[in-house]
């Protein structure tokens, strides 16, 4: 099959790629949405390819990646081994910036069970929402956590989130989401109980009256242009909880939103201190 462009492996089925794959020198496409128990390093290896979708690995082989064109690659990571799977994230990542390679568009996600998903390292390319969106089961996700930087590239992609219906704990972070407004439409994200955004350039949020009607605790941590909240967690029945961060003092002065929250028995937590901060847990059980 030395003329073959195209590899697509569906189903409900397991596959075990043998390390021949890396004989198919005219591959351009790497299609799976089986399960792919393994994933040998003679993949990487195949000058000709463009693009590699898995939404189900077990498993992968330390990188000797040979890349010289240009490659958009998106792996979910299916396994509860964290320091498995972010030992081989640092690999692939020190592999690509050996190669120096501007072509090179990633992203990686973990799953720690089918319901949450961590998705992190770094990442080019404006399409991955979109391959995202594709991922078997993604709409039994009930907790996801977006730490990759520039995976999110503007308001048009807030509303992909919103639509999950079954999402409860949200965390976008480490400038993972670049645009100057985030905009949360009525009857978007109704299931979240828990929202933390951290580390964004953010400088507006519009929260429309019907959004987050379910949000009980909400953490922002290090948004230094976000000078106000938004008047729409006024609206919100059930926010019991509110952490402020190393965010700017505007945020939580008299007069403002989160002074009137307060007022009203919502708890608030004010630090400068980024150590406070904490990630949404993981291994939490819902």
């Amino acid at each position: 099959m030395r003329y073959l462009r195209y590899l697509g492996l569906g189903g409900k089925g397991r596959y075990y790629l043998p390390s021949s794959i890396g004989d198919l020198l005219s591959l351009e496409t790497f299609h799976a949405t089986g399960l792919l128990m393994y994933i040998p390093n003679s993949l990487w290896k195949i000058q000709t390819l463009s693009s590699v979708y898995a939404s189900q690995v077990h498993y992968m082989a330390g990188p000797q990646i040979r890349w010289n064109s240009k490659l958009e690659v998106m792996v979910a990571r299916h396994t509860g081994q964290l320091g498995e799977f972010f030992a081989e994230m640092k690999a692939i990542k020190a592999q690509i910036m050996k190669n120096k390679s501007p072509n090179i568009s990633c992203c990686f996600v973990m799953r720690y069970r089918k319901e949450q998903w961590d998705i992190v390292e770094r990442c080019e390319g404006p399409q991955f929402l979109c391959y995202l969106s594709e991922f078997r089961e993604w709409d039994v996700v009930n907790m996801l956590k977006i730490c990759c930087t520039n995976l999110l590239r503007n308001d048009e992609d807030i509303p992909e989130l919103g639509s999950l219906q079954r999402l409860r704990h949200l965390e976008i972070g480490e400038q993972s989401y670049t645009g100057p407004v985030i905009t949360c439409m009525s009857g978007s994200f109704p299931c979240v109980i828990k929202l933390v955004l951290h580390d964004l350039v953010v400088a507006d949020w519009k929260l429309e009256r019907g959004s987050m009607k379910s949000l009980a605790r909400l953490t922002l941590c290090k948004c230094p242009n976000l000078k106000h909240l938004p008047e729409g967690l006024l609206w919100l029945p059930r926010l019991r909880k509110l952490d402020l961060i190393a965010m700017p003092q505007s945020c939580y002065q008299e007069g403002t939103v989160a002074w009137e929250l307060e007022k009203r028995g919502c708890e608030v937590f004010v630090s400068s201190n980024e150590e406070d901060f904490k990630h949404l847990d993981v291994t939490e059980d819902f």
